[in-house]
C-alpha cells in the first residue's frame, strides 16, 4: 500500500493528510473532517463519494463553477473514462453559462474526445452539442417506478453517467 504525502500551509504545519490507498477507506472517511474526491477518474469514484455522503462528511470535489451576481449559476465536472472524457453534470440557469463552462472544461483537454450526454427535452442543450458539431453516438431512455420526478430540464446541459471500470 502507498501513502499519500501531507499538504502542508505557508508556516510547514500539516493541515491534510492522505491515506493513499488502503484496504477499507471507511475508518479513514470516519476519522477525517473533510472528503477530498478529484473526479478525474471515472467508475469507481461515485461509489467513494456514497461512502463519504453516508457518513454525513463534506466532501470537495474537483469540479468548475460559474457566479452571476454573487450566485452560483452553473457547474460542470469532466473526467476521464475509458475512452476519451465525459463531461457531466453540466448544469446552468442559462445557455450562455452553459457555453462558457463547456468551453472551460473541453480547454482542459484540447484535442481529445469527449462526450456529453444531453436530456432530450432541453432545445438549449441540444443547440449546444450542435454548434460544437458533435454528433449522437446512441441514445438511452430514463425510467421510473413510480411517479417521474419533477425536473429543471432546462438548466440541465449533460447528466451524469454511470461508467463502469
Amino acid at each position: 500500500m502507498t501513502n499519500s504525502p501531507a499538504l502542508v500551509d505557508t508556516n510547514g504545519t500539516a493541515r491534510c493528510a492522505g491515506a493513499g490507498e488502503v484496504e477499507d477507506a471507511r475508518p479513514h472517511i470516519a476519522a477525517a473532517a473533510v472528503y477530498v474526491a478529484p473526479l478525474r477518474v471515472g467508475g469507481g469514484t461515485r461509489f467513494k463519494l456514497l461512502e463519504a455522503m453516508a457518513m454525513r462528511k463534506a466532501i470537495v470535489t474537483t469540479a468548475l463553477g460559474c457566479e452571476d451576481n454573487g450566485k452560483l449559476a452553473g457547474y460542470g465536472v469532466i473526467r476521464k473514462c475509458r475512452r476519451g472524457y465525459k463531461i457531466g453534470p453540466l448544469f446552468a440557469d442559462r445557455e450562455e453559462i452553459a457555453e462558457t463552462l463547456f468551453l472551460a472544461l473541453t480547454g482542459r483537454i484540447p484535442g481529445e474526445e469527449f462526450f456529453l450526454d444531453i436530456p432530450e427535452p432541453n432545445a438549449a442543450a441540444g443547440s449546444l452539442v450542435r454548434r460544437h458539431n458533435m454528433q449522437s453516438v446512441f441514445e438511452t431512455a430514463r425510467m421510473y417506478s413510480g411517479a417521474v420526478p419533477s425536473l429543471p430540464l432546462e438548466r440541465i446541459f449533460g447528466v451524469t453517467s454511470f461508467e463502469l471500470g
